[in-house]
Parts: C-alpha cells; structure tokens; sequence
C-alpha cells in the first residue's frame, strides 16, 4: 500500500516455508539428508 518493498517477498516466503516441509520430510525418512531449493526473484 506505501509501494515499499516488503521485508519477506515471495522468495523470502518460499524459502523458509520449503525449508519446514523439507525438515518435515527428512524427519519422516529417519533424519535423511535431503537437499532444500533455493528461490530468488
């Protein structure tokens, strides 16, 4: 609304929620090491 860039825009979003759905799916392999994406506008 004050046309400022937000403090978390969508890569910020998608990094940190990708990075809990992956803790998630590496807990659920019993702790396997899996490699997170990175997002950059």
């Amino acid at each position: 609304l004050l046309k400022q860039k937000p403090v978390c825009d969508v890569a910020c979003a998608l990094n940190t929620t990708v990075s809990g759905i992956y803790a998630h799916m590496s807990a659920m392999k019993d702790g396997e090491t899996l490699k997170i994406p990175q997002y950059a506008l």
